[in-house]
């Protein structure tokens, strides 16, 4: 059952409170997310499966792996940021390349309106070097976000290969069908062109799973629903 604790929540189980893997206490922010993680451990047999418990594995980690300290987990963020992959377009067909634009750059406009952190855009996939500024400027974002946020936006980042997606979808600019669609842009392109292959489709499919797995996680943090928008607000 869930227990209100000091305006934030716990679940216990046979009258005990949980506590995560560092044996920490599973204090969680809000009833929503621990009324999830109470059913996620009702559906359980005898033999625990974390597999099936995707809201209880990332609560555990935002307590026992960033609370304490954001700044690593922040520098891992913006190493997506200098490679983010709405940065990189293709040099052709024009078909691809105009998708792109269209998808990609409203949001690239939305982080330098909002954050005044400008990325700068090129051609094929060689790296190129992002406006420290631009980074700083993320830096001081990423560091207001709390420790449920941020492992969140870890999960969309790696999921999408985009910081500025995930960002996107925390802040409710977009949602997980919109972030689904922009990052498979190019494996879509080579679908429509060379017909499905089932190990990429397999691919595409658990990616989708994680976006959507992550967004739900953001969703219960929030106090109302964020929607799944199809296109940026």
């Amino acid at each position: 059952m869930v227990v209100r604790l000091n305006g934030q929540f716990a679940v216990t189980l046979d009258d005990s409170a949980l506590i995560t893997p560092e044996k920490n206490k599973l204090i969680l922010p809000t009833k929503k997310l621990a009324s999830e993680i109470a059913k996620e451990w009702d559906q359980q047999g005898k033999e625990i499966d974390t597999s099936l418990m995707p809201n209880t594995r990332m609560a555990c980690t935002a307590i026992d792996r960033i609370s304490d300290d954001k700044e690593p987990i922040v520098t891992k963020l913006l190493e997506y940021a200098s490679t983010d992959l709405l940065c990189y377009r293709a040099s052709s067909p024009n078909a691809l390349r105009s998708r792109q634009e269209e998808l990609w750059q409203p949001l690239l406009h939305w982080v330098e309106n909002s954050f005044a952190a400008p990325l700068i855009v090129t051609e094929g996939v060689m790296p190129v070097a992002q406006p420290p500024n631009s980074l700083i400027r993320l830096t001081h974002v990423l560091l207001k976000y709390n420790a449920f946020e941020l492992v969140g936006l870890v999960g969309l980042t790696q999921a999408s290969g985009s910081l500025v997606l995930a960002l996107g979808m925390l802040e409710c600019e977009i949602g997980a069908k919109f972030c689904i669609k922009a990052c498979q842009i190019d494996d879509k392109y080579q679908v429509d062109s060379w017909g499905e292959e089932s190990e990429l489709m397999d691919r595409l499919d658990h990616q989708a799973r994680d976006i959507r797995t992550t967004a739900r996680f953001l969703s219960l943090l929030k106090s109302n629903s964020c929607g799944d928008a199809e296109v940026p607000r």
